[in-house]
C-alpha cells in the first residue's frame, strides 16, 4: 500500500527484438523490480527470410511475466505502459482475433521492397520522412496481398505490437504515431494517416484506427488481464511508444537540440527536434517523438553491440560479462603497444545511415595490411581494438551526419549496455566534438516508458518536467587519451573504407 510520501509506481512491458521484459519504476526513477525472458519467433516455411509469432501467446507471456514484476515490486502499480520494437505489426479480423504477428526481423518482402526504388520511394519519403524498405507495412502488405489473398482478405485492422498488447490490457485497440509512422503510411508531420498513401495501395483508413498521443490514457486494465497481474482492476493503462524513442526519453532527450545514443544491440544516434525535418540527401528518418510537439531526427549506427559481442566470443572463451572486460582489456593492451597500431579496419554490422540504400550493407568485411601480419601486429588484441574503434567511429559518423542537417549539438548523451565498457566510452568522449554525458539507469527504455507514465498519470504536468526528475546525467571526463591523433586519422580511414564497400 502507498504512503503519503511513497511515490507511485509504473508497470513497463517491454517487447524487444529478442528480448521481453517487466519493469516497475517508481516516479523517483528507481527500478523496483524487473525479469526478462527470451523470446523468438518461427520461420515459416517456404518463405525465404519470414518470421512470424503467435499474438495471443506473447500477450499471455507478457502478462506472466508482468506478474512476476509487480510481485517482486511488493504487488502496487499504478499504472501499466507498453514499449515496443518498431516494425512489428499484427493483423487481426473483424472480430478483434489475430491472423498473424510479423516481428520486426520479418524480412520476407525484399523484392517487394525493389519497387520503391523510383520516384515512388521520392514522393513517399516526402511525406513519411523515411524510404519505404522490406520491414516497412506498406512493402509488406503488397506480399501478403500476392502471396497469400485467403488471409489479406480477412484482415479488419493492423496494429503494432505495442498497440496489440496495449488492446490486449483494456479490451480495446487504437494507435499511436512512434510506431504507426513505421506502416509507411503516416505523414509524418500531420501525424496523420496519409489519404494519399491509402489510396495508393488501396488500403482502407479504418484499418488503421484513430491515432491517440503516447502518454495519454488507453482505457482501464479488464478483468481477466487484472486477474493474472494480480491487480485491481480498473488501473490505468497508458497510451506507448516504440523503443527508440522512449529510450531517447528515458536519456533525457526531450528538448530541441538534444543528441542522444542509446547503445545496446544497435545504436541508434537520434536529436530532438521542433519539427519533422527531413534529409534532402535521403539518408536519415524522420519520427515522432513520444514527447508532445517533438519529433527525432534519426540516425542508426546499427549494429555495435552485436559486433562487440561477436567479436567477445570469437577472441575469448568467457561468455559472461567478464569476457566483455577482457575484450576490453586486449583493446587496452593494443593501445598501450610501442610501435605503429596494426592497421585493421572492421565492417561488421556498424554503419553510417543511409536510409534510401539500406542501413545495413550485406557483407561484413575485415582489412588489414599484409606488412601488419609479416610483422606480426594482427593480433587478438589488434583485432579487439578494432571492434571499440568501429562502434565508436559509426557512432561518431552518424553524429556528424546529423549536425550537418540540424546544427552541431551542446552536447552528447549516450547510454545503454555498451557504456559499461570503460576504454568505449572514453573513446567516444575523447573524439567526439561536443561535451558527452552519460545516462545513468538500468534500462533507458523501460525508464522512458515510466517517464511517459507518470505524465499520464498527473505526476509531472510534462515530459521535460519527467525528465528533470528522473533523468540521471553524468559528464564523461576526458583528459588527454593515448594515441588520440593516431585514432583521429584512423577513424578518416575507417570512413574512407566504408565508403568502398557501402551499397551503392
Amino acid at each position: 500500500m502507498h504512503t503519503a510520501d511513497k511515490p507511485k509506481q509504473a508497470l513497463v512491458l517491454d517487447v524487444g527484438t529478442s528480448m521481453l521484459k517487466a519493469c516497475v519504476v517508481d516516479a523517483n526513477g528507481s527500478f523496483l523490480s524487473c525479469v526478462l525472458q527470451r523470446w523468438s519467433c518461427t520461420p515459416q516455411e517456404g518463405v525465404p527470410s519470414g518470421l512470424e509469432f503467435q499474438p495471443r501467446q506473447l500477450a499471455e507471456e507478457m502478462l506472466l511475466l508482468g506478474a512476476r514484476a509487480v510481485k517482486q515490486a511488493g504487488g502496487v502499480a499504478d499504472g501499466l505502459i507498453v514499449s515496443t520494437q518498431r516494425l512489428g505489426f499484427v493483423f487481426l479480423d473483424d472480430a478483434g482475433h489475430a491472423i498473424a504477428g510479423l516481428p520486426n526481423i520479418d524480412r520476407r518482402a525484399a523484392q517487394e521492397a525493389l519497387a520503391f526504388r523510383g520516384e515512388t520511394g521520392l514522393q513517399d519519403y516526402a511525406v513519411t520522412g523515411r524510404w519505404p524498405g522490406a520491414q516497412h507495412l506498406i512493402v509488406r502488405l503488397r506480399w501478403w496481398r500476392r502471396y497469400r489473398p485467403d488471409l489479406f482478405g480477412h484482415i479488419c485492422h493492423i496494429v503494432s505490437i505495442g498497440d496489440y498488447l496495449t488492446g490486449y490490457l483494456t479490451g480495446k485497440f487504437l494507435c499511436e504515431p512512434t510506431t504507426a509512422c513505421e506502416t509507411g503510411l503516416l505523414d509524418v508531420q500531420q501525424k496523420e494517416w496519409s489519404a494519399m498513401l491509402l489510396h495508393r495501395e488501396t488500403l482502407e483508413e479504418s484499418w488503421f484506427g484513430l491515432l491517440r498521443s503516447p502518454g495519454s490514457c488507453a482505457g482501464l486494465l479488464r478483468e481477466e488481464a487484472a486477474r493474472v497481474l494480480e491487480l485491481p482492476q480498473g488501473t490505468p493503462v497508458l497510451v506507448g511508444g516504440g523503443d527508440t524513442q522512449l529510450g531517447v526519453l528515458g536519456a533525457g532527450g526531450v528538448n530541441r537540440g538534444d543528441m542522444a545514443v542509446v547503445a545496446g544491440t544497435s545504436a541508434p544516434v537520434n536529436v530532438v527536434v521542433d519539427e519533422a525535418v527531413s534529409d534532402p540527401e535521403y539518408r536519415l528518418i524522420t519520427n515522432p517523438h513520444v514527447a508532445a510537439g517533438k519529433w527525432v531526427l534519426e540516425a542508426n549506427a546499427m549494429l555495435t553491440g552485436t559486433e562487440f559481442q561477436w567479436i567477445k566470443d570469437l577472441l575469448w572463451e568467457n561468455t559472461g560479462p567478464a569476457g566483455f572486460q577482457c575484450l576490453n582489456d586486449m583493446a587496452e593492451n593494443e593501445l598501450k603497444r610501442e610501435g605503429k597500431l596494426a592497421s585493421v579496419t572492421m565492417l561488421a554490422g556498424a554503419s553510417v545511415a543511409n536510409a534510401r540504400r539500406g542501413n545495413l550493407y550485406p557483407q561484413g568485411v575485415i582489412s588489414f595490411a599484409m606488412e601488419d601480419i609479416n610483422a606480426g601486429r594482427i593480433t587478438r588484441d589488434a583485432l579487439a581494438l578494432s571492434a571499440f574503434e568501429t562502434a565508436v567511429y559509426a557512432i561518431l559518423s552518424n553524429v556528424e551526419l546529423l549536425s550537418r542537417r540540424v546544427g552541431k549539438p551542446d552536447r552528447l548523451i549516450i547510454g545503454g549496455g555498451e557504456t559499461k565498457l570503460p576504454l568505449f566510452i572514453r573513446m567516444l568522449a575523447a573524439l567526439a566534438q561536443v561535451p558527452v554525458y552519460q545516462a545513468q539507469g538500468e534500462d533507458l527504455t523501460c525508464l522512458g516508458a515510466a517517464m511517459l507514465a507518470f505524465v499520464g498519470l498527473g505526476c509531472f504536468r510534462s515530459a521535460e518536467a519527467a525528465v528533470e526528475k528522473m533523468a540521471r546525467l553524468m559528464p564523461v571526463q576526458t583528459p588527454p587519451m593515448i594515441r588520440q591523433q593516431e585514432l583521429a586519422q584512423r577513424m578518416k580511414n575507417w570512413n574512407d573504407a566504408f565508403d568502398r564497400f557501402a551499397i551503392r
